[in-house]
């Protein structure tokens, strides 16, 4: 009834009660009804969702869409600078804004942004098409995440930002997708490498160090130079200038600099007005994009292994999460390269390059230690692991470079989602089957058949045939 025919070459939107229903949830999610058209197609088609959404009629006259993975509008890559560029910009594929922006955007947008099937239709629709979609993703970058920040800077200082703040719900509460806790995080004062000097009437800051990889250039954001030993007896604000050439020494401030030269001094970057409580909110973002890397990782390895072994049982995911957790508190010895490598790339990878100070890129590990009780913690809810009392009760004493063995996990559970409990059962019923058939290959009979031997005789037969035997001579 609507969506792609032979693989993108026509589009179709057939039914008009289809069509009707459609628009209705378009309407609610401030989705744009727009024209499309595919690469046989002769005259554009106007659909009311994503093009490649597919929906099919059933015998019972009820509609069944499938295919969602594109049903939202894609964020602008170009503005996303945070994130590498993907190949051939493949990025709008599984970038997209979430539902909660959009429904309190000011204008629908198009799914089919930045698509072939919207440039198919024509430069005039495309231009509307993507001329929006940067709005809505200018809207999310420049007002909606930095109000997000501006917000967590009055979280009351009596309360611990790392236990009781739910990052996904917030964020997603308000239409902030969770790949950006990186961009999130480097709105909050943090310490540049190296050290700065300033001179009177200077409209720049000389500094030891590239700022060009740590600063955003971006009028928003700006410097904290800490003037701890001259009559400033303080500190001071400079907002950055883009507008100007940065050099591998030197960045360009708005301001003129008013006072005596100095030399060798601190500096802070950030956005937020807050200075005092962004480290703890730094810290409380550190922990949870960690946290969720690292589930990454595991997930990762445990599909490695399902490809490899063809299944993957209780006992073998168990022996790698105990060896993960060693590698978390740095009780195994190939921890520190781990989280340099591993863990380092991945934080990149998944969320921007912004995510991690150039100060924390090489000491990550060291930069959680004093957050290790937690990250464990979640890392064992995560992936519904029961520890032994006595072994965490030991851990919480001693987190750093604390040992886990295979001896203190209890119970293995699963998580399971929305309506995947028959293929639970079923995956639970498969893996009984192969622990069957592999005892049964393993028992005392499969080990004396696997030999091929002349003759086997169960030991019950083997009396009767003995008595049969003696009677004879008897």
């Amino acid at each position: 009834m609507y969506g792609v025919l032979e693989r993108g070459k026509k589009i179709v939107n057939r039914n008009a009660e289809c069509a009707s229903a459609l628009k209705a949830i378009s309407k609610h999610l401030n989705l744009m009804q727009h024209a499309v058209k595919g690469s046989d197609d002769m005259t554009v088609t106007f659909v009311q969702g994503a093009a490649d959404l597919q929906i099919y009629k059933g015998t019972d006259e009820k509609f069944y869409p499938t295919k969602f993975e594109r049903a939202l509008p894609p964020e602008d890559t170009k503005q996303i600078a945070h994130f590498k560029t993907s190949s051939r910009g493949m990025a709008i594929m599984w970038r997209l804004l979430r539902p909660e922006i959009l429904k309190t955007g000011p204008s629908p947008v198009s799914p089919d942004s930045y698509s072939l099937f919207s440039d198919s239709a024509g430069p005039d629709q495309a231009d509307i098409h993507d001329s929006v979609c940067d709005k809505a993703t200018d809207r999310l970058l420049r007002v909606v995440i930095p109000a997000f920040a501006e917000e967590l800077c009055k979280w009351p200082g009596d309360q611990d930002v790392i236990t009781t703040i739910s990052w996904s719900r917030e964020m997603h509460s308000r239409g902030i997708n969770l790949r950006h806790l990186g961009f999130l995080r480097s709105m909050f004062w943090h310490e540049l490498s190296g050290r700065v000097s300033v001179t009177y009437s200077e409209t720049c800051l000389r500094c030891d160090k590239d700022w060009r990889i740590e600063l955003p250039r971006d009028s928003r954001f700006r410097v904290r130079v800490e003037h701890e030993h001259s009559e400033y007896k303080g500190f001071r604000l400079y907002t950055l200038d883009p507008s100007q050439d940065w050099t591998q020494n030197k960045i360009f401030i708005k301001e003129a600099v008013n006072g005596p030269p100095e030399n060798g001094v601190r500096a802070f970057a950030g956005l937020v007005s807050k200075f005092e409580s962004s480290k703890s909110i730094r810290d409380s973002l550190l922990v949870e994009i960690c946290v969720r890397t690292i589930k990454a990782i595991i997930n990762l390895h445990a599909r490695e292994m399902a490809k490899t072994q063809k299944i993957i049982t209780e006992k073998s995911f168990s022996d790698s999460f105990v060896k993960y957790l060693n590698l978390v508190t740095g009780a195994s010895s190939e921890s520190e390269q781990w989280w340099n490598n591993d863990v380092r790339m991945m934080i990149a990878e998944r969320f921007g390059s912004c995510a991690l100070g150039e100060t924390e890129k090489w000491r990550l590990n060291v930069c959680l230690q004093p957050h290790l009780k937690y990250l464990v913690q979640r890392l064992c809810e995560t992936f519904c692991v029961e520890m032994h009392s006595f072994c965490m009760n030991r851990f919480f004493n001693e987190p750093v470079h604390f040992r886990f063995e295979f001896a203190d996990l209890i119970k293995l559970s699963a998580r399971i989602r929305l309506n995947v409990e028959p293929t639970f059962h079923f995956a639970n019923g498969s893996l009984l089957k192969a622990e069957a058939e592999e005892r049964v290959k393993f028992s005392y009979r499969g080990s004396v058949l696997s030999h091929d031997p002349i003759a086997y005789v169960f030991l019950f037969l083997s009396f009767f045939l003995l008595k049969s035997f003696l009677s004879f001579f008897i």
